[in-house]
């Protein structure tokens, strides 16, 4: 966009997987990069990317949008309904590669 500069963005992934109980249709959402440059915060366009894509989740009849919240933005995630999970089976990673 010639002139103008991009505030905030913020992505939904449409996950894909083989069938899970948890996942009977065989996709979920995942916010990524949910993201407002410092001198555009605090002025809710953050929360008006979520509730965005929140509806196209709903839209595309998605059962559930995960996402990794930072200690800044957990409060604005919790006051749209996410919740932390209890895990009966915390998520393990292997790095194949020095990071």
């Amino acid at each position: 966009m010639e002139g103008e500069a991009m505030a905030a963005v913020g992505f939904l992934q449409v996950v894909r997987v083989m069938w899970h109980p948890g996942v009977p249709d065989g996709q979920y959402g995942r916010i990524i990069n949910i993201l407002t440059w410092p001198e555009y915060r605090h002025q809710g366009l953050a929360r008006a990317i979520m509730q965005a894509l929140i509806q196209k989740a709903r839209e595309i009849n998605l059962p559930y949008i995960d996402l990794d919240a930072t200690p800044d933005g957990q409060p604005l995630y919790e006051s749209l309904g996410f919740s932390l999970l209890q895990a009966k089976h915390p998520p393990m990673r292997l790095y194949l590669s020095a990071h």
